[in-house]
């Protein structure tokens, strides 16, 4: 099994912390308390216990590392418990791990930020292709478009407080959001609202003035 380069971050054990990892081991090793982490199909923590297994023909445990940032992780498990040559050691290694978990959160951030303009693309589409259908198309048999020039806002308030005429159920030609389209008598004359059921009741659809109708 290949190790994680965080893990590599790391200098390795000197020959005598190696002989006492080994007598360690001999005498008996909680290997469900203290298992092998891995990463990706690496190990990230435990590379010189996996060693000394392999040598010494133990069946080491392992399990998956589920945390964030690989990088800062190994720094954090291991910057106590190491004995240290000199600060300039554990200096340069402190800036190596640090700089390579800046990259990492960088990296996450920008596949974060591909993916969400992804879903944004794929949505997009999605209510483009709503509006293309022949049932959401004006000039159709099944469909005509219906003009509010009394403004979307106007509408809202003549859906909430006149008579209705005429009601009509019909998708929105922008989202493809299922509506009802209502015609309303008020004191100011005749004007088109639509609505959406929302949460066990009706309310004000929110696309813009211009909407499609059944016929």
């Amino acid at each position: 099994m290949n190790f994680h380069p965080a893990c590599l971050m790391l200098p390795p054990m000197a020959p005598h912390e190696i002989d006492a990892l080994k007598a360690s081991l001999l005498r008996g090793w909680d290997r469900q308390k203290e298992p092998i982490l891995t990463f990706d199909g690496m190990i990230l923590d435990g590379r010189h216990r996996f060693e000394v297994c392999r040598e010494l023909g133990i069946e080491p445990e392992f399990a998956e590392w589920s945390g964030d940032n690989p990088f800062r992780f190994v720094w954090e498990q291991h910057d106590a418990r190491r004995n240290w040559r000199s600060a300039e050691q554990r200096q340069l290694c402190y800036d190596s791990c640090d700089a390579s978990a800046e990259a990492w959160d960088a990296e996450r951030q920008q596949i974060q930020t591909q993916a969400n303009q992804a879903r944004s693309e794929a949505a997009k589409g999605n209510r483009n292709a709503a509006k293309d259908r022949p049932e959401n198309s004006a000039g159709t048999n099944s469909s005509r478009t219906v003009s509010r020039p009394q403004g979307q806002g106007r509408a809202k308030k003549a859906a909430a407080s006149g008579t209705v005429l005429e009601s009509v159920a019909t998708r929105c030609a922008l989202c493809g959001a299922q509506i009802v389209a209502v015609r309303v008598q008020t004191d100011t004359g005749v004007s088109w609202g639509a609505v959406e059921f929302w949460c066990g009741s009706y309310r004000p659809h929110e696309c813009d003035p211009v909407m499609e109708v059944a016929a």
